[in-house]
């Protein structure tokens, strides 16, 4: 298993100029605007996880009540 629903990649910048026009908050602020931005990818995350784990539950049950042992029926 893994976690492929959110394609992560590191991105590198050195010696960028941009335009004061084009900065989406105060300068010197974008971690503190980077870190709310994870707060809501966090909420994401765990819904997407209670999801898999319910699905996998709900797969585990199904299998349970289907399942032969020792050549018996359950």
């Amino acid at each position: 298993m893994g976690w492929n629903a959110q394609p992560t990649r590191l991105i590198t910048f050195d010696n960028v100029q941009v335009p004061k026009i084009h900065l989406l908050g105060a300068q010197g602020q974008g971690f503190t605007l980077a870190m709310k931005g994870l707060d809501g990818g966090r909420i994401n995350i765990a819904s997407c996880s209670i999801g898999q784990r319910q699905m996998a539950l709900n797969y585990r049950k199904n299998y349970m009540q289907e399942r032969t042992q020792f050549w018996q029926n359950p």
